[in-house]
């Protein structure tokens, strides 16, 4: 039962009697670029005439420049990287964190160039301050996975180090409790 009931809540789900409201989580940024570019990709008019198929899109505006298509598979390999899950090893936390930093020393040169690039061929500058933006929101998503991979290690760390400690109280515990059995 979709229906619009608020601008937060799209649809409702029946629980038995109980009526559940679902309520959407806002986009991350990386989502909201996906879904920009996506919905650019799928414009794309197609009709047939005489048996063939035109697409009136491909026709009246160009593709998806190499600016775009850069852009999208960064915005994919921060994803990637970010959904990685976190692991019980500090060494793969470790590896995972080294992935991300480098992850934003490649998309710093990515923006360096882009700007670099753009500035002497900036053909329509609301275009290139738009892509601007985005590399931006790149940047800053990039630079949050690093930060949130930094405290997955360190929460790792923690843990090992509290399972380490643990051990060592049993293990000793364990040895006073078969002195005192004998």
């Amino acid at each position: 039962m979709k229906r619009l009931i608020s601008e937060a809540v799209t649809e409702e789900v029946r629980f038995g009697a109980v009526v559940v409201p679902e309520v959407l989580r806002p986009k991350t940024t990386m989502q909201r670029i996906l879904s920009e570019i996506q919905g650019m990709v799928e414009k794309r008019d197609i009709f047939k005439e005489g048996g063939q198929c035109i697409n009136a899109a491909w026709n009246l505006e160009c593709s998806l420049g190499e600016p775009e298509i850069r852009l999208v598979g960064n915005v994919l390999r921060v994803l990637r990287c970010r959904n990685k899950p976190a692991q019980l090893n500090a060494t793969c936390m470790a590896l995972q964190l080294t992935e991300a930093e480098e992850l934003e020393q490649y998309v710093l040169k990515q923006v360096a160039v882009i700007n670099h690039v753009g500035e002497a061929e900036a053909s329509d500058p609301e275009v290139t301050m738009n892509l601007d933006r985005r590399w931006d929101a790149v940047l800053l998503d990039v630079s949050a996975t690093v930060q949130i991979k930094k405290a997955q290690l360190q929460l790792v760390t923690e843990h090992q180090r509290q399972t380490q400690a643990i051990q060592s109280n049993l293990e000793r515990w364990t040895a006073e409790l078969d002195e005192l059995q004998l």
